[in-house]
């Protein structure tokens, strides 16, 4: 028997819609659901950044340099993370396919442990010194160590 999909996509919607709002409400400092609505619009006093108080600017700053950027990186990498997991579950045809049962997250801890290895090798504060690029380094290591693990699962 099948259910039609349509409620249950606007019931999906809605809570992600909920749940977004809830992200740019909740912190730990308290901004009224007034004001998070007009920054979020534009609207009162938000429309003038001249006319705003000391602490609605402090409001504005916390809303639009934290609180929406870190809602919209939560929705985007659920969503990322959501469509890579039913692509590897379709390529391999195996509705338990994920990143730890194919030992990808395996093969990116490898990459990152060989990369601090050879920076203790070189004298134990090589990415410390590097300050962003050594993040950057980290990070690299850490996408050829999956993505070696990935050619040898889909090759060998």
């Amino acid at each position: 028997m099948k259910r039609p999909a349509l409620p249950l996509m606007l019931l999906i919607l809605a809570s992600i819609f909920l749940l977004f709002l809830l992200n740019l409400l909740l912190g730990s400092v308290h901004i009224p659901f007034g004001k998070i609505w007009e920054l979020l619009w534009g609207t009162g006093a938000a429309s003038n950044p001249d006319t705003m108080s000391n602490q609605e600017v402090i409001w504005s700053n916390i809303f639009w340099k934290s609180r929406v950027p870190q809602a919209l990186t939560a929705l985007v990498a659920g969503a990322g993370l959501s469509v890579s997991g039913l692509q590897m579950q379709t390529v391999f045809r195996n509705p338990l396919a994920g990143p730890s049962v194919l030992g990808i997250s395996s093969g990116a801890s490898l990459g990152v442990a060989c990369v601090v290895l050879l920076s203790g090798a070189m004298g134990g504060v090589a990415l410390s010194r590097l300050g962003y690029m050594g993040e950057v380094a980290l990070s690299v290591a850490a996408i050829i160590g999956a993505l070696s693990v990935m050619a040898l699962i889909v090759y060998v």
